[in-house]
């Protein structure tokens, strides 16, 4: 008769390490505050853990490319959630409805495909900032799903500092202040500003009536001055786009026509990847006084710019109408031609 002699359980220290059980608000601030970029190391993580302790095939590394793929998420979040699942049923553990794993792919990959068409179209930064709040509360959400898996096996957990890793902190602490700060600058303060909406060919001027614009198009809204500028400005105009307004501005008349050109020139040099600039001089319509017009194209953190200078002269001022445009390339190529036309629209105030 021949003894059987179980299995040997290795102990849990000899098990590979897996993530530890972390909070929902902290798991949705690293999401947050690094705009998803996190969500691709959560993948990687998740995929291993499943891969160490509950026998899943995958390839953890590939999972990094998921989140800022759309069609890689299509098919492969699905999976994920399978897998999940799987594991679940294998650990006694309660897992999600199939509604429920159906809504969470619908706002994940929803989001997903507003990511990917925000590389080609430009969508207003508002409705982005919604869209990355969706992503890390379903990142959030599935989280918790994990980590009640995770807690059902007794694999050693990585140690973490009051719920993150050590280079968790720096992108909670700078991130939260820097994600404030966008709300504040680019959401809340455009918004605020806008003073009313200008309709077709309604003119705008100074307070002192020296120099005019006519709205050319029924998308641009009067700003308060110093939305866009120093406070220096005489008006300021917002366009439909987050980066795309008008200042006009009164210059000192110690300085020249060429003066002014070149410094603009070179501040353009200084504030994004110009490309090309070039300067086209006439006479103002029924005068001898001259008049230059700067257009400089290049890129901003990848997206086309143009910035624009009109320079006029009224009496012995010269006066500016600055423009400024950056956006994705498609919603450029749209915008560029009516951009330019407004852009040489200065004129002397007609009494």
């Amino acid at each position: 008769m021949t003894d059987t002699i179980p299995a040997a359980v290795p102990a849990a220290d000899a098990l590979p390490p897996i993530k530890p059980e972390r909070h929902m608000v902290l798991e949705f601030l690293l999401h947050f505050c690094t705009f998803g970029v996190y969500t691709c190391f959560w993948c990687v993580t998740a995929t291993r853990d499943l891969k160490r302790a509950f026998n899943k095939e995958f390839t953890p590394w590939v999972w990094y490319f998921v989140p800022v793929v759309f069609l890689a998420q299509v098919f492969m979040l699905p999976r994920l959630l399978n897998a999940i699942g799987d594991a679940e049923k294998e650990q006694n553990v309660t897992g999600w409805s199939e509604g429920k794993s159906r809504i969470w792919l619908i706002l994940a990959c929803g989001v997903g495909l507003l990511f990917a068409i925000t590389r080609k179209i430009d969508i207003s930064i508002g409705w982005v900032l919604l869209g990355l709040i969706i992503w890390a509360g379903c990142f959030a959400v599935l989280n918790q799903r994990m980590d009640k898996l995770r807690n059902s096996v007794s694999n050693p957990r990585r140690k973490y500092y009051a719920g993150y890793a050590w280079w968790h902190w720096p992108l909670v602490v700078l991130g939260v202040p820097f994600i404030f700060f966008i709300v504040y600058s680019m959401v809340l303060t455009p918004y605020l500003a806008k003073v009313a909406p200008l309709a077709t060919n309604t003119v705008i001027s100074d307070e002192q009536n020296t120099v005019q614009l006519t709205v050319l198009s029924s998308d641009w809204h009067k700003v308060e001055i110093g939305t866009f500028s120093d406070g220096s400005g005489l008006f300021e105009i917002a366009g439909p786009l987050d980066f795309q307004y008008f200042i006009a501005f009164d210059h000192d008349p110690d300085y020249s026509l060429t003066d002014l050109t070149q410094w603009r020139i070179g501040q353009n040099y200084d504030d994004f990847n110009v490309k090309e600039c070039s300067e086209n001089r006439r006479f103002t319509e029924g005068t001898l006084r001259v008049e230059s017009v700067v257009i400089c194209k290049g890129t901003s953190m990848g997206d086309p710019t143009i910035a624009t200078h009109h320079f006029i002269r009224v009496d012995e001022h010269i006066y500016e109408l600055y423009g400024y445009l950056s956006t994705t390339k498609l919603t450029y190529k749209e915008q560029e031609a009516g951009f330019l036309r407004q852009a040489q629209g200065l004129v002397p105030y007609e009494k």
